[in-house]
C-alpha cells in the first residue's frame, strides 16, 4: 500500500492542541493535560503537560509496558532512580526506562511544569481511570485527592506496579 493510499484510507491528519487545551485530569495532585494520546499517534506515543503542585508528585513506581520521559519546563524537581535521587530543573530531560523503579516530585515552593511522554502509548488509560476529570474551563484544584487504594487496585491492569524506595533515599 502506498503512502498516498494509506493517507486517504485512514484519514491521517496533522493534529493541533492549542495552549491550555486538551482533556485534563487531576492524578496524585498533579494536573495532567493530554496533548496527544495513542488514538492521535497510532499508539506510538502519549504526550501530557503536567503541572505538579509544590512538594507533590507520583509515588515510586515501575512501568512494565512503556518508557516514561519528561522535560522540565518550569520549576525545580527531584528524581528517584532506584536507590539514588538527583535534582533537575528547566531544560533538563529525564529518561525512565520501563522496568525501573522511579519517581519524581516538585522540590520547590511553587508549581512545576513538565512535558511528560510515554512510549508506546496507552498509559493515558490508567491516568483517566485513576484521576478526576477536570472541566476544560475550570482547572482549579481537585475536589478530592487520588484514592491511592483504588490507584493501587487498578494499576496491574495497566502494567504499573508501585514500589518502595530504599529507606532514607526518598
Amino acid at each position: 500500500m502506498s503512502l498516498h493510499e494509506m493517507d486517504s484510507e485512514q484519514h491521517v491528519r496533522v493534529s493541533h492542541v492549542p495552549a491550555g487545551g486538551g482533556p485534563a485530569y487531576w492524578v496524585y495532585s498533579d494536573l495532567d493535560t493530554f496533548k496527544a494520546t495513542g488514538e492521535d499517534t497510532g499508539d506510538t506515543l502519549t504526550v501530557v503537560e503536567t503541572v505538579i503542585l509544590p512538594h507533590a508528585g507520583p509515588p515510586p513506581h515501575i512501568h512494565h509496558r512503556e518508557n516514561e520521559f519528561f522535560y522540565v519546563l518550569e520549576g525545580e524537581m527531584e528524581v528517584l532512580d532506584r536507590d539514588r535521587k538527583f535534582p533537575v530543573g528547566p531544560g533538563d530531560f529525564v529518561n525512565m526506562p520501563l522496568g525501573t523503579l522511579h519517581a519524581f516530585r516538585n522540590s520547590g515552593d511553587t508549581d512545576a511544569r513538565i512535558l511528560l511522554l510515554f512510549a508506546p502509548a496507552g498509559f493515558e488509560k490508567y491516568l483517566t481511570e485513576a484521576g478526576e476529570a477536570v472541566a476544560e474551563h475550570n482547572r482549579s484544584a481537585p475536589t478530592g485527592e487520588t484514592d491511592l487504594a483504588d490507584a493501587h487496585r487498578i494499576a496491574p491492569r495497566h502494567g504499573l506496579e508501585f514500589g518502595d524506595a530504599p529507606p532514607g533515599v526518598w
